[in-house]
């Protein structure tokens, strides 16, 4: 079912998420259901009012469900100009790594990990945040954004 984004005050937004139960396809439908509606490159289960460890990411090998996600940092510091759907007319400098090891479940429950490079990291670390319960207002270098 597609869901509408929630405002950018919602509190789920600064909520840590609870881990995705076992074959709990329900809010991974709704977050490719939702997807459909916008152009984007990421969307969490939170933004769209589920409190679950649950996101969906357009990396360059593809579409991707990624459910109770762990990330481990490799790489460097680099800073990253973001945008987020949860706060659209706001572009900020966000500080991410260039390389992380994403482990996670796809939408089958195969467990799967990958190393991250380039904007698929940023992508994985950016709604990695969202189930953390930190967007990108909380992680901004400087508290002086752009309008998008």
């Amino acid at each position: 079912m597609k869901r509408n984004l929630v405002p950018h005050y919602s509190e789920i937004l600064q909520q840590k998420c609870e881990p995705v139960e076992f074959n709990n396809s329900e809010v991974m439908q709704d977050l490719v259901d939702s997807f459909k509606a916008g152009p984007m490159i990421g969307l969490s289960a939170p933004q769209i009012g589920i409190n679950l460890q649950c996101s969906l990411c357009l990396f360059s090998t593809g579409l991707e469900i990624v459910a109770n996600p762990e990330i481990e940092y490799l790489g460097k510091e680099i800073p990253s100009m973001e945008r987020c759907l949860s706060f659209p007319h706001i572009v900020c400098k966000v500080m991410r790594n260039d390389k992380v090891k994403l482990t996670y479940f796809d939408s089958k429950w195969n467990k799967k990990e990958a190393i991250l490079t380039g904007l698929d990291a940023l992508i994985a670390q950016h709604e990695y945040d969202h189930l953390q319960g930190v967007t990108m207002i909380k992680k901004a270098v400087t508290k002086q954004f752009k309008r998008a």
